[in-house]
């Protein structure tokens, strides 16, 4: 399984209109207004990266009033195996006092 988000940029005024066509596509599992550099986050959850570029290319996009999609695909790695955990609030072995 492939997890993606999609960001929407979309066109003035239409947001609304947008954001009711994408959800209905049915791999799309979540859907929140943003504040930034575009103005609907999707989740996706796609079979494979042939489906999700469907899905993007060939659906989202087509849609009147999308100006522009970013993907954000998510690795498959979770993170509790692939990096160590940053500590918070210990102490550096060694350090010296001073008073």
């Amino acid at each position: 399984m492939v997890i993606a988000y999609v960001l929407v940029k979309v066109e003035p005024g239409k947001e609304s209109g947008v954001a009711r066509e994408v959800v209905k596509i049915g791999q799309v599992t979540e859907a929140s207004w943003t504040y930034g550099f575009c103005d609907i986050l999707f989740r996706v959850e796609a079979i494979s990266i042939e489906e999700l570029d469907r899905i993007v290319f060939s659906k989202m996009r087509k849609i009147r009033g999308v100006a522009g999609t970013e993907t954000i695909i998510v690795s498959p790695i979770p993170i509790h195996t692939s990096r160590p955990a940053h500590r918070i609030g210990t102490k550096r072995r060694g350090a010296k006092r001073r008073g």
